[in-house]
């Protein structure tokens, strides 16, 4: 090996995904990868503070995590169905009948 840690060639670094998901031909343009996201979760919701919070808790207290990210977990699927309740009310506006 010369230089670093990886034993690809310079060839095979090229094609290497380097754990991502391989994408369809369809989205093979650079331009479909550069117009969408990091890649990370496709979910959007404005309780993304949250989440990520919850989802830190996780990671600190991964042995004792439904006893010490309740509070956490709660705020999270409060804001969620808070969320819900507002995407029902706006479709019902929206909506012709």
């Amino acid at each position: 090996m010369t230089g670093g840690s990886s034993n690809l060639s310079d060839v095979d670094a090229d094609k290497h995904n380097y754990g991502q998901p391989i994408r369809p031909p369809h989205h093979s343009s650079t331009s479909a990868i550069n117009e969408s996201k990091s890649g990370a979760s496709k979910q959007y919701t404005d309780c993304r503070v949250q989440q990520r919070e919850s989802l830190a808790c996780i990671e600190e207290n991964y042995q004792n995590k439904d006893q010490a990210c309740v509070k956490y977990f709660e705020a999270y699927k409060k804001c969620r169905r808070e969320e819900h309740e507002r995407k029902l009310e706006a479709n019902a506006r929206s909506s012709a009948w």
